[in-house]
């Protein structure tokens, strides 16, 4: 700006710029809606073609950044039927963009102020925003949660006497086979080598064993129609449901399979552990008992979507400074799968080993780390990653006898040895200060010395399902180019986490057992819906604003191994202290992550406090996977998936055994073997894949099978013509 003397602007020269500018700013209005005129009409011509596959086009051959893209997508839905107050009001680019991003109630709201002759930016949406979604979670939403709850613990009761019962059923399947199945071993001159032969006697015990069957099919049957009803597709169409919605398929199958059993229509064969009924009766019976995900041979096969939420392999990398895995456990849901974690806490490589039982990873102590890197430079590491925040600005590496070895030094030693195809590092968001801005610079040029581009991204954790209100601050580096590719792209649907969700089972249940205590905790989940947490770091001084939030939130910024409670207690006063697994949670840690030394049950808050969020590397290792190998994802769907579902599953050995066989050579009894399988019977080799789409010919054979099969609901027709085993 020239000058700052008080001079006011020329009143004819003020009216006549005043005048243009409107008119500029209305033809800027109408070109957005234009624009997003033209893009609907694109992909109204591009019929079966994902957004997210427009969106890029949009970017690569009309120019467009990402987010323009996805703000035209997204206009003709949310806002299509406004584009006359759109132009009418003169709306700029950043306040449509906000209006695109709330939900109905704001956007009405906000178009009624407009129309009122006030002026809105889009800070005043954002406000209205938030106010709204308080508003959302009322007393009123809180009481219809509490009914839903009180539906929800009815139907468990019923489910876990549906399961109780099918796992006693499973038992006495398991005992007849074992008590009739009779598996004979033999030698012949012409055939030396042992031959099985198998059958089962109809004895008394037989009938009785099977009756007993019956009438616990009988039981389970009961149980099974409360809660889903008496009414169900015939078998034959089954597996066509199942196509759009395999556990209503599941029930349905489940139902008649416990219908042959009560008729005790079925062999032995049929109920074995590995028996091949076309009609599934052991399937049926393990799907209600909770031990498999569905019963049908066909599982859904709903219109996948464009684009898969998984990567399709794994791709090597290495944490030079695991922590308390964070990073580790994001990225490999990612696609990348560590060959090595370097840590030099003892009692925090201890919880990675409890916590990483489906691999076996090195784990070293740092002093060895700068000597150790070279030997990965030609394995073709693909990413080098630190667990643990970088916050030390010093080249140096320092004093090996401080575990705190997590500094920018040890991370460029990584890189320089390793070489890998990228790396990904969060760092304390001070390094953006005045004071650090030398230092930040020096960091990119010694990357450049070594041949990667670097960027810097600050990430809005509160979008990607962390409850925490500071945006984090990551640093990633690619070589080759490979940077041209790489992009962080934004949720535009965030998944949002707030503290209550994150933590408020937790707080109910540490303030249980006490009326006052309870009433607190009570009114903690209802007044702090739709709150999120300060920054949790440990290399961070809390400011004045950090501990009003807290003190806002109820909580004193302090840990514990329980919250404790004051001799005299105060609801107005009292401030709940954090527990690991609160700590562990706010941070987006699943439930099942181990953080607690389970001999002495001792925790390290240090650790927990600058470890690397694993929602937030999943977020990154995404984009940088993409780079990497050109595959892209449905973002949506991958930041909804587990964090807990290994990519390698974890393995299980299984005994398959036979019955009695009373006629056998010595020492071949009871016949057995083992093999290996995944826990969740997941391919043994790499990430799940999408399977190929195979179901028409078997469910062509299931209706010819099942066709003429009578409807088991005609109880009296069943009796005439039970079914009969294929």
């Amino acid at each position: 700006m020239k000058g700052h003397s008080p001079t006011e602007i020329p009143p004819g020269a003020g009216a006549s710029a005043r005048e243009a500018l409107l008119r500029l700013r209305r033809k800027q209005s109408k070109g957005f809606v234009e624009i997003a005129d033209a893009v609907e009409s694109l992909r109204k011509v591009s019929e079966g073609v994902s957004d997210l596959y427009l969106a890029h086009w949009l970017c690569e051959e009309v120019g467009f950044s990402f987010e323009e893209a996805c703000f035209y997508l997204m206009f003709q839905e949310r806002l299509g039927d406004r584009t006359h107050e759109i132009i009418k009001h003169r709306l700029s680019g950043d306040v449509l963009y906000s209006l695109l991003l709330c939900d109905d109630l704001t956007r009405a709201e906000v178009l009624v102020i407009l129309e009122s002759g006030e002026a809105v930016d889009a800070r005043f949406v954002e406000t209205i925003r938030d106010r709204n979604r308080r508003k959302a979670l009322s007393e009123a939403t809180l009481a219809t949660t509490a009914r839903r709850l009180g539906i929800q613990s009815a139907a468990d009761r019923f489910k876990d006497n549906l399961e109780q019962h099918a796992r006693e059923l499973l038992k006495l399947m398991e005992d007849f086979c074992d008590q009739h199945i009779y598996y004979y071993v033999w030698e012949t001159p012409d055939e030396p080598d042992e031959l099985f032969d198998v059958d089962y006697i109809e004895t008394e015990e037989f009938f009785k064993d099977r009756a007993a069957m019956a009438s616990k099919a009988t039981a389970l049957r009961q149980d099974l129609e409360l809660l889903f009803g008496a009414e169900h597709a015939p078998r034959e169409e089954i597996l066509d449901i199942a196509v759009e919605n395999d556990f209503t398929a599941s029930v349905a199958l489940s139902w008649h399979a416990l219908k042959d059993i009560e008729a005790e229509s079925f062999t032995p064969f049929e109920i074995e552990h590995n028996g091949h009924s076309f009609e599934r009766l052991r399937s049926c019976v393990e799907f209600l008992a909770g031990r498999k995900n569905r019963s049908t041979p066909l599982g859904t096969n709903r219109r996948t979507p464009s684009l898969p939420s998984i990567p399709d392999e794994s791709l090597k990398m290495i944490d030079i400074a695991a922590g308390s895995g964070g990073a580790s456990l994001g990225l490999e849901t990612a696609g990348f799968l560590p060959v090595i974690q370097y840590e030099a806490r003892a009692h925090a490589r201890a919880l990675l080993t409890e916590n990483n039982t489906w691999r076996v990873t090195d784990q070293v102590g740092h002093k060895s780390v700068p000597t150790e890197f070279a030997k990965y430079k030609d394995l073709g590491i693909s990413l080098v990653t630190s667990g643990t925040s970088l916050k030390h600005f010093s080249l140096t590496p320092r004093n090996s006898d401080d575990i705190e070895y997590d500094n920018f030094g040890h991370a460029l030693a990584a890189v320089r040895s390793i070489k890998p195809a990228a790396f990904f590092f969060e760092v304390d968001p001070t390094i953006a200060s005045p004071a650090n801005r030398p230092f930040k610079a020096e960091i990119d040029d010694l990357f450049a010395a070594e041949g990667y581009e670097t960027r810097w991204h600050s990430v809005d954790v509160s979008r990607i399902g962390i409850p925490q209100k500071r945006p984090r601050l990551v640093l990633i580096g690619m070589r080759n180019g490979t940077m041209a590719s790489f992009r962080l792209s934004p949720m535009i649907e965030p998944v949002l986490v707030d503290v209550v969700e994150a933590i408020g089972d937790l707080v109910l249940e540490a303030h249980a057992g006490d009326a006052a205590l309870q009433d607190w905790a009570t009114a903690w989940t209802q007044n702090n819906a739709g709150e999120l947490v300060p920054v949790i770091a440990g290399w961070q001084k809390s400011s004045s604003a950090d501990s009003d939030d807290w003190n806002d939130l109820r909580i004193d910024p302090k840990y514990a191994s329980a919250p404790p409670v004051p001799a005299r207690f105060s609801p107005g006063t009292y401030r709940m202290r954090l527990t690991a697994d609160m700590l562990k949670r706010l941070q987006g840690f699943p439930g099942e992550w181990i953080v607690v030394h389970q001999a002495t049950g001792t925790w390290d808050f240090r650790l927990l406090e600058v470890t690397v969020p694993p929602r937030l590397a999943k977020y990154v290792g995404l984009a940088i996977y993409s780079a990497i190998t050109g595959q892209q994802f449905d973002l949506k769907a991958a930041m909804t998936r587990s964090l807990y579902l290994p990519p390698e599953p974890r393995m299980k050995k299984i005994v398959i055994r036979h019955g009695r066989t009373p006629y056998t050579k010595q020492g071949v009894a009871n016949p057995s073997w083992t093999v290996e399988v995944p826990v969740d019977w997941a391919p043994p080799k790499g990430l799940r894949r999408r399977a190929s789409d195979q179901s028409a010919a078997l469910r062509e054979v299931w209706r010819n099978t099942f066709a003429a099969e009578p409807d088991p609901r005609d109880d009296e027709l069943y009796a005439l013509f039970p079914v009969e085993a294929t």
